[in-house]
């Protein structure tokens, strides 16, 4: 093969693989790197397909319990045990992190608080990769159930709270 030719390949083939690449970004909702960048230095949204998720696992007393151990485990370090960002790994981290009984965390749908666990930004790692589905939404209700109970009754969302009342039962 001639260079010219061995050149126009590769220039295809990057070409392929950087328009791949595109598409891919597009349609599962990952941001190149700038992008990121930008996203972290304003409001942090959830896009709006996953604010419309519904989450599948109720807030019964097994869920709060496996939620409960996932945030012992993999964010009570930095979130701290009452979720006031004040964990032992916090000292560590660039930018303070927000307290979870913030009533701007529990305005948010479970969609959204999952596909932020999910994704993660900044500092927080994505558990997407780390954790089954079904256990980050265990963390959601948990999260929910255990700082978020305050913000939901004034809103009137309170199932997570009502299903602990209960002893973990949800109607």
């Amino acid at each position: 093969m001639s260079p010219l030719c061995v050149g126009l390949r590769k220039s295809v083939i990057a070409f392929a693989i950087i328009t791949a690449s595109a598409a891919l970004c597009s349609v599962t909702g990952v941001a190149p790197a700038a992008e990121r960048k930008a996203a972290d230095k304003s409001d942090w949204k959830a896009p709006a397909r996953a604010a419309r998720k519904k989450n599948p696992v109720e807030p019964a007393k097994a869920s709060l319990d496996a939620g409960k151990k996932v945030y012992a485990a993999e964010c009570a370090d930095c979130h701290g045990p009452r979720g006031a960002g004040d964990g032992p790994g916090a000292r560590e981290l660039k930018e303070a992190m927000p307290s979870l009984a913030d009533s701007k965390v529990w305005a948010q749908t479970d969609g959204e608080l999952f596909w932020k666990v999910s994704t993660g930004r900044g500092d927080m790692p994505g558990f997407d990769d780390m954790l089954e589905e079904e256990d980050r939404w265990h963390v959601v209700n948990y999260l929910r159930a255990t700082f978020g109970t305050k913000a939901q009754a004034r809103r009137g969302d309170n199932r997570a709270s009502q299903a602990s009342a209960r002893g973990g039962k949800s109607e």
